[in-house]
C-alpha cells in the first residue's frame, strides 16, 4: 500500500508512505524524486517494468490529479500556502 502527499497546484511531492512487504525496496524512488525536486508531472511518465513491485509507485504517480493549469514548481510564497493533497 502506498500514499503520496503532493501539492495539487504545482505537483510538488511532499511525502510518500509505503507500507507492507518490500516497502524498503520501493521507497528509494520516491525519496530520490523528493530529494531532486521532481514533481508528479516529471515522474509520472517514468517507465516501470511489468511485472514488478515498482508498479505500485507507477500507479501512485499516475493516479495523482493536478489542477488543469498547474504551473511549474516555483518559490512563490503565496502558492506555498496551499494545502497538500493526499493521493
Amino acid at each position: 500500500m502506498a500514499k503520496m502527499l503532493y501539492r495539487k497546484d504545482t505537483g510538488e511531492i511532499l511525502g510518500v508512505h509505503i507500507f507492507g512487504l518490500h516497502a524498503a525496496d520501493l521507497i528509494h524512488e520516491a525519496s530520490n524524486a523528493i530529494a531532486t525536486g521532481q514533481t508528479v508531472q516529471d515522474i509520472k511518465f517514468n517507465v516501470h517494468a511489468h511485472p514488478t513491485l515498482s508498479e505500485v509507485l507507477d500507479e501512485l504517480f499516475k493516479g495523482a490529479h493536478l489542477d488543469a493549469h498547474a504551473p511549474a514548481a516555483s518559490n512563490n510564497a503565496a502558492a506555498k500556502e496551499k494545502q497538500p493533497v493526499a493521493a
